[in-house]
């Protein structure tokens, strides 16, 4: 391994990663939860928002920056599901929003997946993991 193969660390790279990925999980409550659905195909552009960051950050082309989109839409997808899931229970105790996602732990949130989630929604989502990876380059 070279110096010019190995990976490059950016904090501009890291920051559009977290700003890709929490953008993209709000849009895809936002639309959930406007058009009263859970569709698993957002998930595909979650994967497109952080392949066109990583782009726009100009990071060097290369697995690396494949990796750093994948990873930001393993993030977007967990973020977003974890929302959804912490609204819609909020929203069957009454609570608001803002409310409700604070108070949604994690083992409540893995267990709920289990029950909300199907195996075509997992499907679609390491799809989406895999096209990020791969267009990502």
């Amino acid at each position: 391994m070279n110096a010019s193969s190995a990976p490059q660390f950016s904090l501009t790279g890291l920051l559009l990663l977290c700003l890709g990925a929490t953008g993209a999980a709000a849009l895809w409550v936002l639309i959930a939860l406007g058009f009263n659905l859970s569709s698993s195909l957002l998930a595909f552009l979650a994967a497109l928002d952080l392949i066109l960051m990583m782009r726009l950050a100009r990071l060097a082309p290369g697995f690396w920056r494949g990796m750093q989109a994948s990873l930001g839409t393993v993030f977007a997808i967990a973020l977003a599901q974890w929302c959804l899931m912490g609204i819609r229970t909020g929203l069957q105790l009454g609570l608001l929003p803002a409310e409700s996602i604070p108070k949604m732990s994690l083992g409540f949130a893995w267990t709920l997946s289990g029950f909300w989630l199907t195996p075509f929604d997992m499907c679609l989502y390491a799809a989406a993991i895999v096209l990020a990876l791969l267009f990502g380059r």
